[in-house]
């Protein structure tokens, strides 16, 4: 092997070996700044993030999503979701502890798209010591199928409904959020 090839190979492999130390090195740089902003983050924001991740969970693969005031029918494992007096249930039960509802109320409401029959968008509200937080997020469903007071042959085909069973303006008559996997 000739002198000029060695130096060659030595020159492509310092280059290559430079190359992934750089890659690397910003990999581990994006990282860092991922963790610092997680840090800064808003503990409120945070607790939006953990609901809206519960419910997505819960519901995206749901093979019916429905709000009423009953359990639709007995033919399925049918569960909900509603909030009474700042707490969020899932079937009775608080989805986070006790505790955690004692310093923060949480409201919720939501616009079902009946002509899609498969996007709903909730809007949910935390409230901790006097400090609110907002966050919005769209989930596409399997199937929805909502009860409503308005005309299904409207142009935009949406109604906004409250998730809170406590005597609201948007929820008069109580319906809870039902669905089933």
């Amino acid at each position: 092997m000739s002198q000029k090839r060695r130096e060659k190979i030595i020159t492509i492999g310092a280059l290559v070996l430079l190359l992934i130390i750089i890659f690397f090195a910003g990999y581990k740089l994006h990282q860092n700044a991922l963790e610092v902003m997680h840090e800064n983050q808003d503990p409120l924001e945070k607790d939006c993030r953990k609901i809206f991740a519960f419910m997505r969970g819960e519901m995206v693969y749901a093979h019916d999503v429905t709000n009423n005031r009953h359990r639709p029918n007995k033919k399925h494992d049918w569960h909900c979701l509603y909030i009474q007096n700042g707490i969020l249930y899932k079937d009775k039960h608080p989805i986070f502890k006790e505790e955690w509802f004692e310093d923060h109320q949480v409201a919720m409401t939501y616009v079902g798209y009946i002509r899609s029959k498969s996007r709903i968008d909730f809007t949910l509200t935390i409230t901790k010591k006097g400090r609110s937080y907002s966050m919005r997020q769209s989930l596409k469903l399997l199937s929805i199928d909502l009860k409503n007071s308005i005309d299904k042959q409207l142009p935009t085909g949406e109604e906004t409904y409250d998730l809170s069973i406590d005597h609201t303006k948007l929820n008069k008559k109580k319906y809870k959020l039902y669905y089933y996997n």
